[in-house]
């Protein structure tokens, strides 16, 4: 079987200086895997490497098939396709609907006809349990109930991996440990992988699954 997502000895630098050094990680279809890191452990840079949001200096980085230090400008929508995002602090366009937030995102990235829109729009709202508030703005849901929406988003274009960047963040504990099951349930139903990224420490108490620590810029699995 091959990975997801395959990283062998991967150096980003910020200017001078090395931010990531070394870093080897694989993920495998349908996998889950906490990814740990204090604030400066090169946590984020290496989410945003895998979306080809940064150079890379050095090393191998394959992420849904694509070679990412080969990649073409004009090929990162495609690989973002395979990428599904949930961020913590949202991303939603709060002056539109959420089915409004969802028809965006799938006109952007090339659906046309109106009647696999509304299709698709459905049966993603109906998996996270938000088919009945999809007319309501954003302001008008709770913050576990946007985090739900972020993650109906995530699954439109049934990414190969979701990458969950502090999910839960923002949200209290018990709304954070309903949040990760959603995304470990909709994920296998979907089977996508999920590299999920926190510093909660809780939440591995309530999910059984492989856990990675980035520490001053290498990665070390428990």
């Amino acid at each position: 079987m091959v990975p997801v997502v395959f990283v062998q000895n991967l150096w980003v630098n910020y200017g001078e200086e090395p931010v990531l050094t070394g870093v080897d990680l694989s993920i495998m279809p349908g996998e889950f895997v906490f990814l740990l890191g204090k604030t400066g452990s090169g946590k984020s840079t290496l989410l945003k490497t895998l979306y080809a949001g940064v150079p890379i200096a050095d090393g191998q980085v394959q992420v849904a098939g694509y070679h990412l230090r080969k990649l073409k400008f004009k090929d990162k929508p495609k690989l973002r396709r395979q990428i599904g995002m949930a961020f913590q602090d949202f991303k939603l366009l709060y002056d539109r609907s959420i089915y409004d937030n969802m028809e965006f995102v799938l006109r952007a990235t090339g659906w046309k006809k109106r009647k696999l829109i509304q299709a698709r729009i459905m049966e993603v709202l109906d998996s996270v349990g938000l088919a009945e508030k999809m007319e309501r703005l954003p302001n008008q849901l709770s913050g576990g109930e946007q985090q739900k929406a972020v993650i109906a988003r995530a699954l439109l274009n049934q990414p190969q991996i979701i990458i969950a960047d502090e999910p839960t963040g923002n949200l209290d504990p018990e709304t954070s440990i309903e949040i990760l099951h959603l995304i470990k349930n909709v994920a296998t139903q979907y089977h996508a992988a999920v590299l999920f990224a926190t510093h909660d420490m809780t939440l591995l108490e309530h999910l059984a699954a492989k856990t990675v620590r980035c520490v001053g810029g290498k990665i070390w699995a428990d």
